[in-house]
């Protein structure tokens, strides 16, 4: 893997910095499957991730990564059901990697914030001067999320919090 050059290294800071360490590194697909084995989740050497280096230090749109990547066989219409159509730009994650969840092909999803004051515990907040496309993904996201939380009241249980 590629090693950072000094002046890329002080450019990138904070959580930037630690995924482009970890995904340099020799050791990233134990480290990821260590945070998800809980779950069931695993990272091998044959998973694709993105980025790979310090020399890919950009965030991957998922549409790009799941066409890429298409081993986990994701549905990008239903993507679309859960973010804002492709004439807006696509959610882009810190790190896009495959992995297994209980043996069955997916995806890891990872957003990093590297301090504790970058965490918005009372969820997101919608400003009123912002873009048309972020009020419709906001707008998506939240039916997506109520969709998925009576699913799981009906199959699962539990309390909402």
């Amino acid at each position: 893997m590629s090693e950072p050059d000094d002046r890329s290294s002080r450019r990138l800071r904070g959580s930037r910095r630690h995924i482009l360490d970890l995904v340099s590194s020799e050791a990233a697909p134990e480290t990821l499957t260590r945070l998800i084995a809980g779950v069931g989740g695993r990272v091998d050497r044959s998973h694709r991730m993105r980025p790979v280096s310090h020399a890919d230090s950009g965030e991957w749109d998922l549409r790009r990564f799941c066409r890429e990547c298409p081993a986990a066989g994701a549905d990008l219409a239903d993507l679309d059901n859960w973010w804002v159509s492709e004439q807006y730009t696509g959610p882009t994650w810190d790190l896009l990697s495959e992995c297994t969840i209980n043996g069955e092909a997916g995806f890891l999803l990872v957003e990093a914030k590297a301090h504790e004051s970058e965490l918005q515990l009372q969820g997101k907040w919608q400003s009123s001067t912002a873009s048309e496309q972020s009020n419709e993904n906001h707008r998506r996201i939240s039916e997506s999320l109520a969709a998925s939380e009576a699913w799981f009241r009906a199959n699962v249980g539990g309390e909402s919090t």
